[in-house]
């Protein structure tokens, strides 16, 4: 097993129990993909340098390639020897590319220009490609349910007393509307996540060096990567946008939770009377 692709410390006893799980996050959200995110940024800052008539084609070509080839195992062994991440990543870069590219690896950038660009990168096509399509799925699963349950009778509670009847239909399109809104939310704080090609305090010292126009190139770079750059930023980009983010999904899944804990009262041996119909939610549960 690659250590490298773990998702956290508890793989072991979850994801790496279902491979289809494991297969799907590891892209994005491993150790390996921090590693690859990272190097996708450098890879576009030497293809944007070599736009710029900074360096080479052959060079930025060169780099692109050594980007390929540099593992997340080699990069934090280098950041164990000299005590620095994005260095270690640069280092790394420089060991597999020619003496005259070797300048160009992390030119004119600061450690959070990668970091923070490649996290928003891989938590974006996570969203897009696994997150996203997973609610989607799940909130078209709970449509149909309530439509075909619309006429299905059930006791409604008021404080966990029994009240006016409702129908199971209708306590579906409770979780159908608070889910729905939870994705909107999400798509929402995804589109306006940012990266960052702005330098060591965010205002473009070292580029303004080299280039005419720092932010027009930041722009063009980032554009490859299907960002947009931050409107202000400091060492690191501003950190609303992704805190944002990770508090939509951490609502959507609280509304998930809810879901499944009301799913489970209406189990009880109590309270799974005819009215409940609790074959039906039976069902719900192994879908």
């Amino acid at each position: 097993m690659d250590l490298f692709e773990n998702i956290s410390p508890m793989d072991y006893r979850y994801y790496g129990r279902d491979k289809n799980v494991k297969d799907a996050l590891e892209p994005y959200l491993s150790e390996n993909a921090y590693i690859r995110y990272k190097l996708k940024v450098e890879a576009a800052l030497a293809e944007a340098l070599a736009k710029e008539g900074i360096c080479s084609k052959e060079i930025a070509d060169d780099i692109s390639k050594a980007c390929d080839k540099v593992t997340a195992a080699e990069v934090y062994k280098e950041e164990d020897r000299i005590k620095h991440d994005i260095r270690a990543l640069a280092n790394c870069i420089r060991a597999k590319v020619s003496k005259k590219a070797r300048r160009f690896v992390h030119f004119s950038l600061t450690s959070y220009d990668v970091v923070d660009t490649a996290n928003v990168l891989r938590y974006r096509k996570f969203c897009e490609k696994v997150l996203l399509p997973a609610l989607f799925e799940l909130e078209n699963t709970w449509i149909d349910i309530a439509l075909r349950e619309k006429d299905t009778l059930q006791v409604g509670r008021t404080h966990g007393q029994h009240a006016e009847p409702i129908t199971f239909g209708f306590t579906m399109s409770s979780y159908i509307n608070r889910l729905g809104g939870r994705i909107e939310a999400i798509i929402s704080a995804e589109d306006g996540l940012r990266g960052k090609i702005s330098g060591a305090v965010g205002a473009y010292n070292a580029s303004s060096l080299f280039f005419k126009n720092p932010i027009a190139f930041e722009k063009n770079l980032l554009e490859t990567l299907e960002l947009k750059p931050a409107l202000h930023s400091t060492q690191i980009a501003a950190p609303e946008p992704m805190t944002d983010l990770m508090h939509s999904v951490v609502s959507a899944f609280a509304v998930l939770a809810n879901f499944s804990d009301d799913m489970r009262h209406l189990q009880r041996t109590e309270i799974a009377d005819p009215l409940c119909r609790i074959r039906e939610t039976r069902l719900i549960l192994r879908m």
